[in-house]
């Protein structure tokens, strides 16, 4: 003796997963919702970094164009050499007068 599938049973089990379908959808929904709201954020948080680096390049740059060179500081080293040596001999010279 075969079962037969009465046509309320076939109703209820489409009623069922009609159900469980609808729930699936508006559990994907409030993760669709909540993945706007994040990338909303991120956004925000992007633009903000953004605005950081772009005063951090500023502020390099200006460092970077009052620096000073090794070169330029081996020159004024070696001048105010010269320049010491030369009181010095002034300074001796003076001292045998």
């Amino acid at each position: 003796m075969a079962e037969e599938i009465t046509t309320r049973e076939i109703f209820d089990t489409l009623v069922g997963f009609a159900k469980s379908t609808e729930e699936n959808f508006v559990i994907v929904k409030a993760d669709i919702s909540d993945l706007k709201t994040d990338v909303g954020v991120l956004k925000t948080d992007v633009a903000v970094l953004k605005i950081s680096v772009e005063k951090l390049e500023t502020n390099v740059t200006r460092i970077d164009s009052q620096m000073v060179t090794k070169h330029y500081l081996d020159d004024k080293l070696a001048n105010l050499r010269g320049e010491l040596i030369q009181i010095i001999d002034r300074k001796i010279q003076l001292a045998r007068i």
